[in-house]
């Protein structure tokens, strides 16, 4: 889905319209295709849970930087998720089979075969997914924990400081 700037021309089949988003509480005038609002909010939910992330793992980020770096790890999914799907369709790639080239049971068990194996190959991603969203739940907590304990070791050296 593109989300045009409010400049932006419509042809006569669809109608814009122009909806506040709220992304890290600052309200956007943002201009969409009727009927696509619901899924332009949901796109600023997702914005604001991953800029709540990158609060989370590092409470000393500037506005921009927090941004950033909030571009940035969705790029990087992004990315990884085309890369993915490239890889995907390199392990079964779909060939046409026709009569004349085999009988129709040996092209139904190849099709199922190739049929299985991606959903194995999708089975396996998914598995994947879920392991590494783990694993960044897992280190986005030490991150936190070791960002209080840098912390409270400051805040000693500031008082030993003081002491002496």
């Amino acid at each position: 889905m593109n989300i045009p700037s409010e400049r932006t021309q419509f042809s006569a089949n669809g109608e814009a319209v122009v909806i506040p988003v709220t992304v890290h509480g600052k309200t956007f005038n943002i201009s969409c295709m009727r009927g696509d609002e619901a899924r332009v909010e949901q796109l600023a939910e997702f914005v604001n849970q991953r800029i709540h992330e990158n609060i989370v793992g590092s409470r000393t980020l500037t506005e921009t930087g927090l941004y950033s770096m909030t571009l940035l790890s969705l790029a990087e999914e992004l990315m990884s998720l085309r890369s993915r799907e490239v890889e995907f369709s390199a392990v079964a790639p779909v060939t046409q089979i026709t009569e004349s080239e085999t009988n129709g049971f040996e092209a139904d068990a190849e099709i199922a075969a190739r049929y299985a194996e991606m959903a194995e190959e999708l089975h396996k991603l998914r598995e994947e997914k879920q392991n590494l969203t783990q694993e960044n739940q897992q280190l986005q907590t030490v991150i936190l924990d070791l960002s209080k304990k840098n912390e409270a070791i400051a805040a000693r050296i500031n008082q030993l400081c003081e002491t002496v």
